[in-house]
């Protein structure tokens, strides 16, 4: 068995209690035990809250402010431009490759299947309505494009 010594008020000395009293590591942790005797955490939560405040208003004193987070559903529409982008220059690369690249018919499908995908996810998060399920042919690609772009989408 493993004692384990977790609080300084943990001595004879201090308050009256053996380490053993505070329990052993095999036992639910000592740390537990230890806070629920009263050694940890002597702070309640009302006077956690109170110092929070107190800390935040500091900050805001000194010139310190809030990071504002962004809209999540803003960085995914970002990351679905950026993909949408980086795949459109990919398949325009490969379409005037050397047809001598190997292959390139496996790239170029993998390509428009990436494409077809980060397509439907854009319409999914502007609401734009399929006609079709992925992989989309030519002419469905296209209506799938306009109908990203007269939402707004530019890419």
């Amino acid at each position: 068995m493993i004692l384990a010594r977790v609080c300084d008020a943990a001595t004879v000395d201090d308050c009256g209690r053996s380490v053993s009293s505070h329990g052993d590591v095999s036992q639910g942790g000592p740390l537990a035990k230890c806070r629920a005797a009263g050694h940890h955490g002597g702070m309640g939560v009302g006077a956690r809250r109170v110092l929070w405040r107190a800390g935040r208003a500091l900050a805001i004193a000194v010139g310190v402010r809030p990071v504002v987070r962004p809209d999540p559903a803003l960085e995914t529409l970002a990351r679905i431009c950026d993909d949408l982008h980086r795949l459109d220059l990919e398949i325009a690369r490969l379409m005037v490759s050397d047809r001598r690249t190997p292959a390139l018919y496996h790239r170029l499908r993998a390509a428009s299947l990436a494409y077809d995908a980060t397509l439907r996810d854009a319409c999914g998060a502007l609401g734009v309505e399929l006609v079709s399920a992925p992989p989309f042919d030519g002419a469905v690609r296209i209506e799938v494009e306009a109908g990203l772009a007269a939402a707004g989408l530019s890419w």
